[in-house]
């Protein structure tokens, strides 16, 4: 961009008629409000280069306080992606890439971009839990059902297995039902297990639709090391 048309995109954006696109012309990340871009007062000389308009931008996430300050307007997202990479790694980051917004992605999706969590896929699954009508969750206490529901908890909140043992939560819910039965973290290692296996073989039909409506699909792979020394490998598909 040559030194004349960046000065006069600089007055254009600090004028006082100057306002942001609309979140359907912006970047997915703020079009599907993860991000919020807010207008910084107007700089008093916009003919100098350095005297751009900037935004401040705060990550919508719940629980997150991360904002970035002095933007530009029109700021490239490598940064913001980085941020959800490393901070918010159950969001479908290719999806949104693809202009797709991960939470109307279903478990039985066929784009090559969909990529559940695993919290997303315990939602999806207990989508028809929700559905059942409100006599039938009274009439009687399912253990597996309740099984699940914790494990989702759990999962969903990044809680230790082992939370389970403490003697506060086992008189918390022995306190709300008495047909909870003793609880190990075993026990939900046990249900992690039986629910991968389940859905494994709804992973494999998936991908053979693939193969066959869409000739194949693509793999990146992130190797890293955790603090106790234990390598992982992640496969994205």
């Amino acid at each position: 961009m040559s030194q004349l048309t960046s000065i006069a995109l600089n007055i254009k954006q600090n004028s006082a008629e100057f306002e942001l696109d609309p979140l359907d012309l912006q970047p997915p990340l703020f079009k599907f409000k993860y991000l919020l871009k807010t207008l910084d007062k107007a700089k008093p000389n916009p003919e100098k280069l350095e005297d751009y308009r900037t935004v401040t931008v705060r990550c919508l996430v719940r629980g997150c306080n991360k904002k970035w300050l002095n933007q530009k307007v029109n700021q490239t997202t490598s940064n913001y992606f980085t941020h959800f990479r490393t901070s918010h790694k159950s969001i479908n980051i290719e999806a949104i890439k693809n202009n797709i917004d991960p939470r109307t992605i279903t478990s039985n999706s066929t784009r090559n971009t969909s990529q559940l969590s695993l919290k997303e896929s315990f939602n999806n699954n207990n989508q028809q839990d929700d559905e059942l009508e409100e006599e039938e969750k009274e009439a009687s206490f399912m253990i597996s059902h309740f099984k699940r529901l914790l494990l989702n908890f759990v999962v969903s909140n990044n809680i230790s297995f082992r939370a389970v043992t403490s003697i506060s939560f086992r008189k918390l819910m022995a306190y709300l039902h008495k047909e909870v039965p003793p609880l190990y973290s075993q026990v939900l290692t046990d249900e992690l297990t039986l629910y991968f296996n389940n859905n494994k073989s709804l992973l494999k039909g998936l991908l053979l639709e693939q193969i066959k409506t869409q000739g194949g699909f693509s793999l990146t792979l992130d190797a890293w090391t955790a603090i106790n020394q234990d390598a992982y490998l992640g496969i994205t598909m």
